[in-house]
């Protein structure tokens, strides 16, 4: 049995969740939202960003048999 395991660190993953609401925020403002609803909506898109985070780091603990 071959393991792989990718340690991803809880900086790694909230730097990547930070990222894609920014995206997803900017994609918002330029379609004419405001800063703070295309931000709000964002965030209603993406869901609870700690469920999200778990979500995140389950991915990347795998095994390969």
């Amino acid at each position: 049995m071959t393991r792989f395991n990718r340690h991803i660190t809880d900086a790694e993953i909230d730097e990547e969740l930070r990222t894609n609401l920014k995206m997803a925020t900017e994609e918002r403002m330029a379609r004419g939202q405001s800063p703070e609803d295309a931000r709000r909506s964002a965030l209603l898109e993406f869901g609870n960003l700690r469920v999200k985070h778990e979500d995140v780091r389950n991915v990347w603990r795998w095994t390969t048999v």
